[in-house]
């Protein structure tokens, strides 16, 4: 969904939707691109650094953006990320989607 550069690293955070037979899910998949320095550009090694998920209980109405902020949220907290990275990762996220509900 989008990228970021943080300390010379370059971060992609991606979401993923699921419907199983009595919940919705939502992943989001923080994966890490390690940057050369003589080249400043990502290479072809990827590393997931983080995985949060968010599930709706059949209860609830489904909601995207509250499903990918709690997936979100919960992914940098495995990360134990510095409240600079998630300060940073928060204004590129509502950067891309808005402050939507």
């Amino acid at each position: 969904m989008f990228d970021i550069v943080l300390n010379n690293e370059y971060f992609k955070v991606e979401f993923k939707h699921k419907r199983n037979e009595t919940n919705r899910v939502t992943d989001c998949e923080i994966v890490a691109f390690p940057v050369p320095d003589e080249e400043k550009a990502p290479t072809d090694v990827t590393i997931s650094m983080g995985v949060g998920t968010a599930v709706c209980s059949e209860n609830d109405n489904f909601r995207y953006n509250t499903g990918r902020k709690l997936a979100l949220s919960r992914a940098m907290d495995k990360l134990g990320l510095t409240k600079y990275a998630r300060e940073a990762i928060w204004n590129k996220y509502f950067e891309v989607r808005g402050k939507k509900d």
